[in-house]
């Protein structure tokens, strides 16, 4: 499991992102936490 300082950076770097890019970051996220 990801730690908590992790999943905040990841969501910072999400935030600050691209839009388009953003939704790729976070479709890859949710598959890393599904699998």
């Amino acid at each position: 499991m990801l730690s908590y300082s992790v999943i905040s950076e990841i969501i910072q770097f999400v935030i600050h992102s691209h839009p388009k890019r953003k939704i790729s970051l976070l479709w890859q996220l949710y598959f890393q936490l599904a699998s």
